[in-house]
């Protein structure tokens, strides 16, 4: 029973990931293109849900992609998750995810059930689990009973 629940908050996860990150707006891509970079970071360090991730320089935040305190009370397992989106002038995106639940704290074990077959890795001392569909690179972990879900375009982002 516990898997069947994981396996659907997984897929919650990937579609809600996979989702926002194709739904960036051009907007965004438009204002790095004509020069406006005053959203742009230069190596930032921003906080989602308490934790803190290294975007780097050149990225705007994708404010159409930025979600706060979605909840999702129709499933299984209630959760609350925080994203944040980033693009950069080559389009590369960076997508955010932070969710927690008041019924299950999210461990390495759940970490590497929601990776969907992710490999084990560790990114900058951080051990989880990296998986990768049509080009889309994903690292998923758990850190203080959340779970934490990086989606990027290019794996060399994740460094």
């Amino acid at each position: 029973m516990k898997k069947k629940v994981f396996t659907i908050l997984t897929l919650f996860v990937v579609i809600a990931s996979i989702s926002a990150a194709s739904a960036i707006d051009l907007n965004d891509l438009s204002t790095l293109l004509s020069g406006d970079s005053s959203n742009s970071t230069a190596n930032a360090t921003v906080e989602v849900s308490g934790v803190k991730f290294n975007i780097p320089a050149g990225f705007v935040e994708a404010d159409n992609v930025t979600v706060g305190n979605e909840s999702d009370n129709k499933s299984f397992i209630d959760f609350d998750m925080i994203s944040k989106g980033f693009i950069n002038g080559s389009a590369d995106v960076i997508l955010i995810s932070v969710s927690s639940s008041d019924n299950i704290s999210a461990n390495d074990s759940v970490a590497e059930t929601l990776s969907l077959g992710g490999n084990k890795t560790t990114i900058n001392g951080v051990e989880g689990y990296q998986s990768s569909t049509a080009g889309i690179v994903d690292f998923t972990y758990s850190k203080d009973g959340k779970l934490v879900s990086i989606t990027v375009s290019n794996e060399k982002l994740l460094k």
